[in-house]
């Protein structure tokens, strides 16, 4: 096989339900009336304002993919290998590898410390509805015996909400997959390796329609 894709295949193989922890939260005493409202009253301006998150930071220097056919872009490090993929009738893909790979590689194992990163554009009835997208894929995910070993939600430029998951194989390989809208449609971003940085890449996707 030319390319190595074991998490274009668990695109269409999905798994189980995810589950949410929570940590109880003990709620302060009250203060006495009295001081409540002489704080109120008199010293409005001592109540601390909450601190504006800090803006993240990229850890690679970037260069940037842009998919005009579909509408979006993202950064990706510099230096990776670019693997124009194929068009398929459900929707097509492209591939990033962190090595120096060249057209017409054959790889049966990603290289120790090496990371490979799919794009994929893919066409799903019903439209822009990515719940029932996500959960189609879990359902399928567990069918084919992979794990969610972490699920989470994002939010992405412009608003664009997304489903972030951490997997494992029935080999204990894992993978990370991030699913969200593409207009009407749906993008898969999927891969092996550094799965943080993985993130960090389909974080930094943004539309240029």
């Amino acid at each position: 096989m030319r390319r190595l894709i074991f998490f274009l295949f668990t695109i269409f193989a999905f798994t189980g339900l995810a589950c949410s922890l929570f940590t109880p939260t003990r709620q302060p005493e009250p203060l006495p009336p009295k001081v409540t409202q002489e704080v109120i009253l008199s010293k409005p301006t001592d109540i601390p304002l909450p601190a504006e998150p800090p803006i993240p930071q990229s850890t690679f220097e970037a260069t940037t993919y842009r998919d005009d056919e579909a509408g979006f872009e993202f950064d990706y490090p510099v230096g990776w290998a670019f693997d124009p993929g194929e068009h398929q009738s459900r929707g097509y893909y492209v591939q990033f590898y962190s090595w120096d790979w060249q057209l017409g590689d054959q790889i049966d194992t990603i290289p120790a410390g090496e990371t490979v990163l799919s794009v994929t554009v893919q066409l799903w009835d019903p439209k822009n509805d990515l719940e029932a997208f996500v959960n189609q894929r879990k359902m399928a995910w567990d069918s084919s015996g992979i794990s969610i070993l972490s699920e989470e939600r994002v939010v992405l430029a412009g608003e664009r909400p997304a489903a972030q998951f951490t997997v494992q194989g029935v080999d204990g390989s894992q993978a990370f997959f991030l699913l969200t809208t593409n207009g009407e449609n749906y993008l898969v971003l999927s891969g092996n390796g550094d799965l943080n940085l993985l993130a960090e890449i389909s974080h930094t996707i943004r539309s240029i329609q």
